[in-house]
């Protein structure tokens, strides 16, 4: 364990928060004290004013030095002039770690570096490592931490992130959230004047909470060691980057938000690649890849099976599967002779494997016609992953075609089939054992909702069972493509490991 475990158990461990700049006003103090408030933190909370006595029901000191306990962690919002006066404080009263959210730093000119300059010697006297300043925030769900400027509580997972966009990170992350991405842990990293992406990079691969890791990156300041830290960290987790500032307008606009040298995009994809990285290619990509590398295990290898209940699906999946550097297999003669002796004689005998929408209408026993098959397709060594078209739930059709129906004695009966479950409970059971059967085989299983009913319980039990959902056969091999280059990407450090080059 490194010393940057040690050094940081304070920042994101705390047993209580300090907070300058809340209020009983409206302003971005009294935001972070609410987003701490709501967001459920297991300790105490002193706000600091130097005239209230209690803000949002929480009695309120008018020094550090007249809380009753001492400090591990300070939130610091207020304006620039007067952040090193309160670092004073913080030294003075032995705080472990600050989070500084006030901004009119280096980001803006000579001056504000300056002043930057003066927070961080102060900070260094007194042993203080400290995120920002110019950042929204730090959160750790272990401790229902949720120090964040914007009132933004994620769910919980196992997804950390570091990122040099505060708002683009805060926001991404509630919309993967909502997309069922559970996380961990997230820094708005800031203008870095401490603490560097490169820190949270060494920290995230040591974390226990942590099992994928992502960044959005504006500019590096220290290449060598986030080379290192990163070729370290993607021996054990994925890591997924996203990337700003690849062209002339990025890389001003990155200069003039944070400060930060975008640098050459060509640079960045060769240490990218050197280090076994996932390069997103934009806001979608980034949540897509999340999603994927958090839920599904990785592929031994190329081999792609497809499975559908229409031809049209099957004929996109494989035409993406090549695009991604997939290999669409042909189906073995046992695969197909197993599958014969229960599918529709009209079944495609080939990869895509299309049963059919009537195929798949009917029920084999105890067992769906997408249970079976997709049982066959997972025992089979020739097949290295699966790509398939999520089975729909009828029941919402059925409803909105009722809301049309004005025959009394149709509705009676549609009515009745609803509520004897006959269609939901059918697919609520089939997609529970397709999650078993993920869970048995550890293959990755990458599913296609082209029905948009992404609310649906039944969505839900897939997600959650470790089989991610997209809404296109062009997102679902892409993913299913970056899984495969990362275990590869293993096998070749494992590889070079053993014959000690």
């Amino acid at each position: 364990m490194s010393d940057i475990v040690s050094e940081l158990d304070c920042l994101f461990y705390p047993k209580n928060v300090a907070i300058f700049g809340a209020s009983n006003k409206i302003k971005i103090g009294t935001m972070g004290l609410l987003t701490l408030i709501a967001g459920g933190f297991k300790g105490e909370i002193y706000p600091i004013h130097p005239r209230e006595d209690n803000i949002m029901g929480l009695t309120a000191y008018h020094k550090l030095s007249e809380t009753p306990k001492g400090v591990d962690l300070a939130i610091i919002s207020v304006p620039a002039k007067n952040v090193p006066e309160v670092m004073e404080d913080c030294v003075d009263a032995g705080v472990g770690a600050c989070v500084i959210f006030s901004s009119n730093f280096s980001e803006v000119g000579e001056e504000g570096k300056r002043l930057e300059e003066e927070v961080l010697r102060v900070a260094r006297r007194g042993k203080i490592r400290f995120v920002g300043p110019n950042c929204m925030g730090i959160t750790n769900m272990d401790v229902n931490l949720c120090a964040l400027m914007n009132v933004s509580i994620p769910k919980r997972g196992n997804v950390s992130v570091v990122s040099q966009s505060g708002t683009l990170g805060t926001i991404s992350m509630l919309n993967a959230s909502a997309k069922g991405v559970g996380f961990n842990k997230f820094v708005s990293s800031g203008n870095e004047a401490d603490l560097r992406m490169e820190d949270f990079i060494e920290y995230f691969s040591q974390d226990e909470g942590t099992d994928v890791m992502f960044a959005f990156i504006e500019g590096v300041r220290g290449g060598r060691k986030f080379l290192d830290v990163s070729k370290e960290a993607t021996r054990n987790k994925p890591f997924i980057v996203l990337k700003g500032g690849s062209t002339s307008s990025g890389s001003r606009a990155a200069r003039s938000h944070t400060g930060s040298m975008a640098g050459s995009d060509g640079i960045y994809d060769a240490i990218f690649r050197q280090s076994g990285i996932a390069r997103a290619s934009d806001e979608s990509d980034m949540i897509d890849l999340i999603k994927g590398f958090s839920k599904s295990p990785l592929p031994k290898g190329r081999r792609v099976a497809i499975y559908t209940v229409g031809g049209g699906f099957g004929i996109l999946a494989a035409d993406e599967c090549e695009k991604n550097g997939l290999d669409v297999i042909k189906l073995p003669e046992d695969i197909i002779e197993e599958l014969n002796q229960f599918l529709p004689p009209f079944w495609s005998h080939g990869n895509p494997i299309d049963v059919t929408a009537s195929g798949a209408a009917a029920l084999g026993g105890d067992e769906s016609i997408d249970e079976r098959s997709l049982k066959i397709l997972l025992e089979s060594p020739a097949i290295d992953g699966i790509i398939f078209m999520a089975p729909t739930n009828i029941t919402s059709r059925i409803n909105r075609a009722m809301s049309r129906i004005s025959v009394g004695d149709i509705k009676e009966m549609l009515s009745t089939i609803l509520k004897t479950g006959m269609l939901g409970g059918a697919l609520k059971d089939q997609v529970k054992k397709i999650v078993e059967l993920k869970e048995r085989y550890e293959k990755p299983m990458v599913g296609v909702n082209l029905y948009g009913e992404s609310e649906i319980e039944e969505y839900k039990i897939l997600e959650e069972g470790g089989i991610p959902l997209y809404g296109s056969t062009t997102q679902a091999a892409h993913v299913l493509s970056k899984l495969i280059e990362y275990k590869e990407y293993l096998d070749k450090q494992k590889f070079l490991s053993d014959a000690n080059i």
